[in-house]
């Protein structure tokens, strides 16, 4: 720790402290822990004219003809000897060609120590800012160090104007930090500014250079999560501004300030007074008939324009005014989902931009168009809506000059997933939110990563890696005050704890990302409407998962009751999938009709939106149709099994490992309300793989304790490699906020994210699962006897599955191979602590009844002979589990 002491006592006690040294050392510690050379000899040529003496010998330094060469070059020569001569004793490193840093941060600091008083420190700062300000070249790294070295001899600044040059030259650095997403300088770089300013006559002298300082501020105070700092910032121009215009940056700020902080009413409240007070009165109770009227005039005249990119752009300041404030108030509504304020405000933003000309903020509105047209309000008119989308997006390139960060996210989480597969909403999401984060538009950026947890989860991606980057994104909202975004992001996290079995009870979203009450009395607090929504549809999916039907009921209608809050969001599909399943489950828990009309309701809505091309609810309503199918009255055995062999097939293809589990899980839970436990065992087996594969533990283990003896638990899978189950996060973006990276150039308008997607479309998503097409899972029906072809209402299977080669190309292409099962088993039941009444299968000791399974194997259908390659493999097969019986039967026996 006494590094730099020693080292400098070490420079004392060998050399005489000469006075060029001992300037040189004090130059160099005043220019930074890093210098040139070039600049620092100039800088002790100011210092000590002449302090090189050309006789002495010590500094003759002779060209190559034997002439002495000039006084200056000497005085060079005698500068680098000293600085040499410093390295020599460690204090400095040469780093490059004539280019030093210091040895140590402490040998730097213990250097600064060497002056006389603050005064000549500072004026060493004056000296080297003037001499920098000679040379500089209009690029940022030279002005953050000159206003850094004059702002540290700002005493020396004795007149007006010099003050003011100062003023507006941290003004203009701060403007450059915040460029580069260096949003804690550039505070720094404001704040010295308005200091200044207020010496020389503040907001009367130097009006706009304070209002666009004050501005300037704010927006930085915001991107840094400081909310009280920006609250004074905007006062401050509230109560200086001369006009309703020049307050409306402040008004914008203020509004972000309060939706990020989840006081959406107080923003809400703000947004309808300045559109007041620019003479656009907006009522808060919209008219079914009149929003209609609004919408389908937005229609004509959008379907009227052969390209929206002939539009012009808007002149206008109070227009942009008008959108700006708009934009925010949009996005508060939106959250707050009070009736049909969103889609009001979103299509007179349409018909302004229409009538007025395009800013901005009019792409924002297009693409919020765009989802309105795939929602309830047009019928979910998917078709018109995403080419719609597609071409306002296409617009983003007319404002290339301006922050477009804010744009896309309406396509990515509302428009595109009806057309494109889910996963390709990662990489989009991941740009946008990098965007944000280096344009300063914080709220954005996390909402962009919220939306990302959303996708990932609705993906049904494996959980671990994904887990990893939800982990990372809610922390970096909590550490900017992002609580309107964490509000969606943090339930999505629960979720996965619960699933992954972190959390204290799988059921409940009570865990480290949140505590399901407290969320849940926000969002209750703050109006926040479509979070609670959000949260609901989180908490029926758990309780549907672990099996508690009748609250999973409660909350489902509790959440049908409030309308259509999630509109065109992948999650109004979600949402319709498990109000579905939980029907039919409680319709067979209770037998009551009303159940199986509310899941043939489902139904109908999924078939509408498979009908309109939605690519990702395939499989959701295969599972619905195989789950309605097993209910009916004219069910067949062969036509139940392969209803859900379709749905487990399509969710395989599509990359859904989560739907895949369940389509098994269910398959399974059919056989065993059946008593038929060989197919039971089949399909609980493979749900309870799937499960591990998706890295829900918590699940498989329910699992595990109602089917022990049913399961087979060996697993030799490796862990997914999938290109889009790997982490995500990089923390790059919020530690530029904090300094200035001198090596990079200005990145708000950076295009340098590079997707990592490798392609796109279903093949993609057949990539994503590992796991290749499963058209169809082996069917028995007996060729001869009538008792063996049995309806599903009591009767069972006469084939196990379990004997057959490769039960699945699900199977084959993970090296799965499945030890052989005795066939029938035994229902007992048992008091297990804690539990209740648990089911549990016990296999039989008699090897006459697995002569008997192999019996029925030999006299099924060609298709069990087809999956059985040879008869004698069976009969070996046969006659290894006869020898080794012994030694399983405690494995069978569970």
């Amino acid at each position: 720790e006494n590094v730099a002491d020693q080292l400098l006592h070490q420079l004392l006690s060998r050399r005489p402290t000469d006075e060029t040294t001992l300037n040189t050392l004090k130059a160099a510690s005043t220019m930074g822990y890093r210098f040139d050379f070039a600049a620092l000899s100039r800088v002790l040529r100011v210092i000590e004219p002449g302090a090189i003496n050309p006789q002495d010998e010590m500094f003759d330094v002779y060209s190559t003809d034997g002439s002495v060469i000039t006084s200056g070059d000497i005085e060079e020569h005698g500068f680098l000897d000293a600085v040499r001569r410093l390295a020599f004793d460690g204090i400095f490193e040469e780093i490059g060609d004539r280019k030093y840093k210091f040895s140590h941060p402490m040998v730097h600091e213990r250097a600064s120590t060497f002056f006389d008083d603050e005064q000549e420190r500072s004026l060493m700062h004056l000296r080297i800012a003037e001499l920098l300000w000679d040379d500089y070249d209009g690029t940022d790294e030279p002005l953050f160090a000159i206003t850094d070295h004059f702002n540290k001899a700002s005493s020396h600044l004795d007149t007006f104007d010099k003050k003011v040059e100062l003023a507006l030259m941290n003004l203009d650095a701060g403007e450059r930090a915040m460029n580069r997403s260096a949003f804690e300088p550039a505070t720094q770089y404001f704040e010295r500014g308005i200091a200044l300013l207020q010496l020389v006559g503040g907001w009367k002298e130097h009006y706009l250079a304070m209002l666009r300082v004050h501005d300037l501020a704010s927006r930085a105070y915001y991107s840094l999560g400081n909310f009280q700092r920006c609250s004074a910032a905007t006062n401050a121009v509230f109560v200086n501004a001369k006009s309703l215009m020049d307050k409306i940056e402040a008004h914008r700020t203020n509004m972000q300030c309060l939706i990020s902080q989840q006081r959406l009413q107080a923003a809400s409240e703000m947004g309808f007074a300045v559109l007041g007070l620019l003479g656009i009165k907006i009522s808060t109770k919209v008219t079914q008939s009149r929003l209609n009227a609004d919408l389908q005039k937005a229609k004509r005249k959008l379907k009227r324009l052969k390209r929206l990119e002939d539009v012009p752009l808007v002149t206008d300041t109070k227009r942009k005014a008008i959108a700006r404030i708009m934009f925010e108030l949009a996005i508060c509504e939106h959250m707050m989902a009070r009736g049909d304020l969103f889609p009001c405000l979103v299509t007179k933003m349409v018909l302004s931009s229409l009538e007025f000309g395009l800013c901005l903020e009019s792409v924002f509105a297009l693409e919020a168009f765009a989802a309105i047209l795939c929602g309830p309000w047009f019928g979910y008119d998917v078709e018109y809506g995403y080419a719609f989308g597609q071409q306002a997006r296409g617009l983003e390139s007319r404002f290339k000059n301006e922050d477009d960060s804010r744009t896309g996210l309406w396509l990515y989480s509302c428009v595109n997933h009806w057309r494109n597969p889910l996963t390709e909403a990662l990489d989009q999401c991941l740009k946008s939110y990098r965007d944000g984060m280096a344009s300063g538009c914080i709220w954005y950026a996390t909402w962009c990563s919220a939306t990302y947890c959303q996708a990932a989860l609705a993906s049904g991606l494996p959980m671990g890696p994904i887990e990893s980057d939800m982990r990372s994104y809610c922390l970096e909202m909590r550490a900017y005050n992002q609580t309107s975004s964490a509000a969606f992001a943090e339930p999505v996290w629960q979720f996965m704890l619960c699933m992954m079995g972190k959390a204290r009870r799988s059921s409940v979203l009570d865990g480290e990302a949140m505590k399901e009450s407290t969320a849940i009395k926000a969002a209750l607090d703050s109006g926040n409407r479509l979070a609670l929504a959000h949260i609901d549809l989180l908490r029926t999916m758990l309780a549907f998962l672990f099996g508690e039907l009748e609250f999973a009921e409660v909350i489902s209608r509790s959440r049908q009751q409030r309308g259509y809050l999630f509109g065109s969001h992948f999650y109004e599909i979600i949402s319709e999938y498990y109000d579905g399943l939980i029907a039919f489950a409680l319709a067979r828990k209770t037998n009551k009709r009303k159940h199986i009309r509310q899941g043939k309701k489902s139904i109908t809505q999924l078939k509408k939106w498979k009908d309109k091309s939605a690519v990702n609810c395939s499989h959701m309503l295969a599972l619905l149709e195989a789950e309605h199918l097993s209910l009916g009255s004219k069910k067949t055995f062969e036509g139940v099994q392969r209803a859900f062999n379709a749905a487990i097939s399509m969710a395989g293809r599509s990359g859904f490992i989560k739907d895949k589990a369940l389509s098994n899980e269910l398959a399974g839970l059919y056989f065993f309300n059946l008593s038929d436990y060989d197919w039971a065992s089949h399909y609980l087996s493979r749900a309870h793989a799937f499960y591990l594969d998706f890295g829900a533990k918590a699940k498989a283990k329910s699992l595990e304790l109602q089917f022990s003896s049913l399961l087979d638990t060996t697993d030799d899978r490796p862990e997914s490699t999938s290109h889009h189950g790997r982490r995500r996060y990089s923390g790059k973006s919020s530690s530029s906020h904090r300094s200035i990276n001198v090596k990079g150039g200005a990145r708000r308008h950076s295009d340098t994210f590079s997707s990592s997607a490798a392609s796109s479309g279903l093949s993609q998503m057949r990539r994503i699962s590992g796991i290749s097409d499963t058209s169809s899972l082996p069917t028995f029906a007996s060729a001869t006897s009538s008792s063996l072809q049995r309806t599903a209402s009591g009767s069972k299977s006469t084939t196990p599955p379990h004997s057959v080669a490769s039960a699945t190309s699900d199977d084959s292409s993970s090296n799965r191979r499945r030890r052989f099962t005795p066939p029938r088993f035994e229902t007992v039941s048992e008091e297990l602590g804690g539990m209740g009444i648990v089911h549990r299968l016990v296999a039989p000791r008699e090897e006459d009844e697995v002569v008997d399974s192999f019996t029925r194997h030999m006299v099924s259908e060609d298709s069990t002979r087809s999956d059985v390659q040879d008869e004698d493999e069976a009969i070996d097969s046969l006659a290894r589990h006869l020898l080794a019986k012994d030694s399983k039967r405690s494995d069978a026996l569970g």
